[in-house]
Order: C-alpha cells, then structure tokens, then sequence
C-alpha cells in the first residue's frame, strides 16, 4: 500500500512538472503564435478595398465564386464569366459575358441553363435569327419561333411550328388543314383524323399517296365501299373483296350500264350529282377516243381509262377536265357542269381558229 502511494505521488509531481514547462515556453520573448484561420479574412480585404489580396486568398482557398465576384469589382468580366462558368453559375457567367461584351457567349450560357427565352433575346440582339429560333422552340414558345422562321423565309417551318402549337391547344382540325396548305398531306391526315374529320383525313392520305391508310380509316368509319376501292387501289385485293362481300345487299340491284357507273356505285353505296359527273366524263372520254377500254369492275376499268387518256392527243385543258371527272373521290370531282361546258367550249374554239 505504501509503495502504491510512492508511485501515485511520483506520478502527479511529473505531471506538475511537465505543465510548468509548458506554460514557460508558450511566454518566452520572440515566440510567434499560431496564425488564427483566415475564413473571415475575404470579406474584411474585400471591405476595405484590397481586392488584389482578396482574389489571391479566394483563388489560393479554391472559391471561385467568390473569386469571380472580385473580378467582377475589378473590371474584369471576362475572367469572373470564366470562374462562374468553372463552379457551375451560368445565370452569373451570361451576366458577366453581357458586360464584357461577348453576346453570343452569354447566350449560350443562358441556353444551357435552360433559360430559353433570354438566350432568345440576346441571339436576336447578335443577329442569329436561327439561334434564336431554336431558343424559342425549346421555350415552347413556338408561336414566336414561327415568327421567326417566316421573317428567315421558312415558310414551311413556320407553319409545321404553327401546327404544333395549334395541336398543343388541342385544336386538331386547325393544325391539320394548316399542314395541307404547306403540302404535309401525312401529318395533316393524322390530325384531322384526330379531330374526326374522316374524310378529310381520308382524302389527306390519298394526297400522300396512302390509299392504305386511307382505306383503313374509312373501315374505321363504316364507309366500306369506298375503303375497298382504295385497298384495291393499294394493291390490297383480299381487304377489297372482303368488303365489297360486306357491303353487297342481295335486295338491291344496281341499276346502270356496266360500262359506266362509278366505282361508288358499283359498291352499292347511295348515288349523288358526283356518280352523274362520273358517268358523263367517261361519255366525253368514249366521244373522244371513239372507244373507250373495259374491265371487270368499274375500278380495274378506270385505271386503264386513264392511262388511255393520258397517252391520247386530246388537249390538255380537256385531259384534265376528263380525269378529274373520273375522280376515285366524288368529292374531287366538278362540281358545276358549266365549268365542264367552258373548258370544252374553249377547246372547239381553239381548234377551229387552229
């Protein structure tokens, strides 16, 4: 127990000791203390004007951001739009690049930083009418863009854009005859179709050359007749005969020279003014041929009617007359016999002063 107490003892004057020692050298003259961390040193430089010191001690630390804004104080834009652009800050780098300036630069950071409507803006005050452009389509601001294009003379991605933003509205129709003005027939068929304008859009897809399509969506609407005229114009004779099967009603006979009816009224569907323009254009073909070919369905017989008119040497105003007469679409065909009776009536004449 004793020699315990002796240890302990030992043990606590050595550790006095070794305190007292301590405490000397921490007071002895000519000792320099330890330099307290400089974290609040920035914003005093900065106050009191010494931004050269201050740059070096945010650049020596890695804050760059700080950094760029001492730039900024001293008249160095460019540089401070470099170490913005280093820590991520596009909004800050465009806005230093717009003080250097370097307009374009600014505008690139603004469209990577997704404001689309300012990289817009400064495109157009560099005079990059198409950068700017595709800024306000990434906006979604597409009405503008279409400005844009048709002041470029793009007259055909102005009205694609003005499409899209009708089709954004939810106004189909619109959208779908501003893309047949521009000759879009596919796009165009697949929003009228949307607004349920099924002829229209039937009509479309035959603009594009798809009968298929056509076909297809005119089944949709119940219109069978003329959905097998065009399988059968795209070459999809089993989807015709199907059908012309579905549409044949043994109650009613169809009245009429073989010769010619309309391909409407072969497949028993309701004659209108148009089945009589059809008829009287074959008439007029078989007056001017002298003979016209046949077929065994009014449709096979109109494709070899056509091919004979286009290789005959009947004028061209009365070709075209003719052919539009027999017109797979009664909607296409004239619509007032005078304006038949003109075209014929200026061919005679022209042939009799020839």
């Amino acid at each position: 127990m004793d020699l315990y107490l002796v240890v302990l003892a030992t043990f606590l004057v050595a550790l006095a000791l070794s305190l007292v020692v301590v405490n000397l050298v921490a007071r002895a003259p000519g000792r320099v203390p330890a330099e307290k961390p400089q974290e609040g040193r920035l914003p005093v430089l900065m106050a009191q004007g010494r931004l050269s010191e201050a740059l070096e001690l945010a650049t020596n630390q890695g804050d760059f951001r700080t950094a760029a804004k001492v730039l900024l104080k001293m008249q160095q834009p460019q540089r401070a739009a470099e170490y913005f652009v280093r820590v991520g800050d596009l909004e800050a780098a465009a806005l230093a690049y717009l003080r250097v300036p370097d307009l374009r630069r600014a505008a690139e950071c603004y469209a990577k930083n997704r404001q689309y409507e300012k990289a817009a803006e400064v495109y157009v005050q560099v005079g990059d009418m198409w950068a700017a452009a595709d800024a306000l389509v990434a906006a979604g601001r597409l009405d503008q863009a279409a400005k844009v294009h048709r002041q470029l003379g793009n007259e055909i991605q102005a009205a694609r854009l003005e499409a899209e933003a009708l089709v954004k509205a939810g106004r189909y129709a619109e959208a779908g005859n501003r893309l047949v003005e521009i000759g879009d027939f596919e796009k165009a068929a697949e929003y009228l179709a949307k607004a349920g304008l099924v002829r229209e859009a039937a009509r479309a897809y035959r603009q594009a050359s798809r009968p298929d399509m056509a076909a297809a969506l005119l089944e949709k609407a119940g219109a069978y007749g003329e959905a097998a005229a065009l399988y059968e114009e795209a070459g999809d004779h089993a989807a015709a005969a199907r059908l012309y099967q579905r549409v044949q009603d043994p109650l009613k006979d169809i009245c009429g020279t073989p010769d010619y009816i309309s391909p409407e009224q072969e497949a028993g569907l309701d004659l209108t003014k148009a089945t009589d323009v059809y008829s009287f254009g074959l008439v007029l073909l078989e007056a001017m041929l002298g003979s016209i070919p046949t077929a065994p369905s009014a449709r096979a017989a109109r494709l070899a009617r056509l091919e004979a008119l286009e290789s005959s040497k009947i004028p061209e105003p009365v070709k075209r007359t003719i052919a539009s007469c027999l017109s797979l679409d009664p909607k296409e065909r004239p619509q007032d016999p005078r304006s038949i009776a003109a075209v014929l009536a200026r061919a005679a004449n022209q042939t009799a002063g020839a």
